[in-house]
């Protein structure tokens, strides 16, 4: 018998993969029996300060009711979330598409989806496992999420009233009575309101949980009497968000032979059944109103233009001051920074800009002790960097992370009109397509002052990360000079939002997200650069991978009037073009018969795009841009649509 030889045999030990079994990817960077996995997914896995940062970090200690995820009583579903963790972005599911990238969302959707099967089966889960569940809890899993999300889910409220009734044998709704008893047993904090600490170990969960659920912590007021009232916005939960992560996972268990006669591994019946959660009700992304993007920009501009000369010759005198404080230990960063600027006097409008940010914050997990003492310096270091990436995000069309990434410039006259975009959505596997975006010179410019302000900084503290370096983005904190943190993005927008005072018409605050300005930019693209004709270059800017794609992000957020002239106008050019296909011919002879000509060179554009508007107003047809290869060459298309009666008549 012929015998391998010994590196073909290694390799084939190295390839070969049973379904049955966890293995190793390449792309975990720690062991598999590690509570924290550190996903290598973002190009970013460095060695700062001794430690290892970068990547997503999963965490598979997190509490479930009765324990922790990876305690002994768990390890069964432990192991199959693991197994089902690596092969839904491994091997044939990770090859089709289901990027690394977003691993993070897909792990935090197995734990809430274990979280409410622990609620719902207790030991009869942990023994078996997801070969219990059926398609009927996975629906009742999206019905809560969507009515509740998380704490819904959760079942945070059922728990709380639980432990009132039978731990402290207390009526949940006598409140006068539960005030009372939780006033006696300390439960409140000088501001009234409940310790999480307090609700957590009632509840048995972390305390970090019990305050970043906006829906629970508004059912929590009514113990408050006492507290200070907060703004809760409590939202639709956006459960079409998670259907994706939903069939995902049922694909992955129709391909673990151990799952093979699970209810949820008939991805079939699960897409049928979680279809009607896809439906974005008044969820979509919303367009930044036009007079408030004006505004924005408008600020923007002024603070790059009037408050940035100043801001800069601040910072250099906190650096210059620290040279005369001591650098004991008895002294931090804060501290230290502190002092200096109390040695000089603070220019007026950066001192007022200061005060602003102080104001007490509404939000019902915003620490406000650490907000109001925040130093100057610390405060107009992160105003400077919101209003870089609105600059960024906005005339880039970047999403969060494309400018989060976006790289440092070099010393020297800054020149050029273009910025380098690692694309984020540019591929199924860890690959990032780059775009050479033509930006303003205000945004060129950003990222000037950007490298001019960290280099001072360094001054202040240097750097131990060798991102701060690498990326544009930067932030000083008590913990030093570290990169912007992506999570810190929408809570700068927020406190940009409230500094602009950028306001509707019936007077609400808009509160500025990261999303929403890349969609400002693609609306006024659109509506601004030629509509339909808009949408080629459209989709190369915003680095979509086809046109189809472009027009289903556009059309979201369209009337259905501005829908019909879009289609109307896509269907003129099709009748107009040497298009041959059956549609294209109908809807063309339907429009010579309408008008009692032989030839379309007879007609007006405008015309017929007037006629065949009506027609679109009436659903007889509609018309989308779609994206076909030719000859190894991409050719943008129309595609038209005949309803039955158009056909028929």
């Amino acid at each position: 018998m012929s015998i391998l030889p010994e590196g073909l045999a290694a390799f084939f030990d190295r390839t070969s993969r049973q379904f049955n079994a966890l293995h190793k990817p390449e792309w975990l960077s720690t062991d598999l029996t590690d509570s924290l996995w550190r996903i290598d997914n973002k190009d970013d896995l460095r060695v700062a300060s001794g430690k290892i940062k970068g990547g997503t970090v999963l965490t598979w200690n997190k509490d479930l009711p009765g324990g922790f995820w990876d305690d002994s009583q768990h390890s069964k579903i432990l192991e199959q979330c693991k197994l089902v963790t690596i092969w839904a972005h491994d091997g044939v599911i990770g090859l089709s598409g289901n990027s690394l990238r977003t691993i993070g969302p897909f792990h935090n959707y197995l734990y809430w989806f274990v979280e409410f099967l622990v609620l719902r089966y207790g030991e009869d889960f942990r023994f078996h496992g997801f070969t219990l569940v059926g398609i009927d809890d996975l629906v009742d899993f999206l019905a809560a999420f969507e009515a509740g999300g998380v704490a819904g889910t959760s079942r945070f409220v059922e728990r709380w009233e639980s432990y009132l009734k039978s731990e402290l044998a207390l009526d949940p709704t006598d409140v006068a009575g539960a005030i009372c008893y939780l006033r006696k047993h300390g439960a409140y904090g000088a501001d009234g309101r409940l310790k999480s600490k307090f609700v957590g170990a009632a509840m048995r969960v972390r305390s970090r949980r019990v305050r970043v659920l906006a829906q629970f912590s508004e059912y929590l007021t009514r113990y408050e009497p006492h507290a200070t009232r907060k703004t809760f916005k409590v939202g639709r939960s956006d459960t079409a968000n998670y259907v994706r992560w939903a069939v995902t996972f049922s694909k992955t268990l129709a391909y673990l032979p151990e799952f093979a006669s699970s209810e949820l591994s008939n991805t079939e019946a699960v897409i049928r059944a979680v279809h009607p959660f896809k439906i974005r009700l008044g969820n979509r992304t919303p367009t930044i109103p036009a007079a408030i993007g004006r505004k924005l920009l408008a600020r923007c501009c002024h603070w790059m233009m009037e408050i940035y000369p100043k801001l800069i010759d601040f910072i250099r005198k906190v650096a210059s001051g620290l040279t005369t404080v001591s650098t004991d230990s008895q002294f931090g960063l804060t501290k230290r920074i502190s002092l200096s600027e109390s040695s000089f006097c603070i220019d007026a409008e950066l001192a007022s800009v200061a005060e602003s940010w102080r104001r007490t914050p509404s939000g019902p997990t915003r620490r406000e002790a650490a907000q109001s003492n925040m130093t100057t310096t610390y405060i107009l270091l992160r105003l400077h960097n919101a209003v870089c990436y609105v600059f960024m995000g906005m005339l880039g069309c970047c999403r969060r992370q494309e400018v989060l990434e976006l790289p440092a410039i070099s010393r020297g006259k800054v020149t050029g009109t273009s910025v380098f975009v690692s694309l984020r959505k540019s591929g199924v596997d860890n690959s990032r397509r780059v775009l050479e975006k033509p930006m303003p010179k205000i945004a060129i410019d950003c990222l000037a002052t950007l490298r001019d302000l960290k280099l001072i900084c360094k001054n202040i503290e240097p750097a131990s990360d060798p991102l701060v370096d690498a990326l544009a983005f930067f932030q000083l904190s008590s913990t030093g000079l570290n990169p912007l943190d992506s999570s810190a993005i929408n809570g700068l927008l927020t406190e940009l939002s409230l500094l602009f005072d950028l306001r509707e018409e019936n007077g609400e605050i808009w509160l500025l997200r990261s999303h929403e300005l890349r969609r400002y930019f693609a609306m006024s693209f659109f509506h601004h650069g030629g509509l339909e004709n808009a949408l080629p270059a459209l989709s190369w800017f915003m680095g979509h991978n086809n046109i189809e794609k472009t027009w289903t992000y556009i059309k979201e957020s369209l009337t259905g009037r501005e829908v019909s002239e879009s289609e109307a106008a896509m269907a003129t050019s099709a009748v107009y073009s040497d298009d041959q296909t059956k549609n294209v011919k109908i809807l063309r002879a339907i429009v010579l018969k309408y008008f009692g000509c032989t030839s379309m060179s007879m007609l007006s554009e405008t015309e017929v795009q007037d006629y065949l508007e009506m027609m679109a107003e009436d659903g007889l047809y509609t018309a989308r841009p779609v994206q076909i290869k030719c000859a190894g060459q991409k050719v943008f298309t129309i595609a038209i649509s005949i309803s039955g009666g158009l056909v028929d008549a």
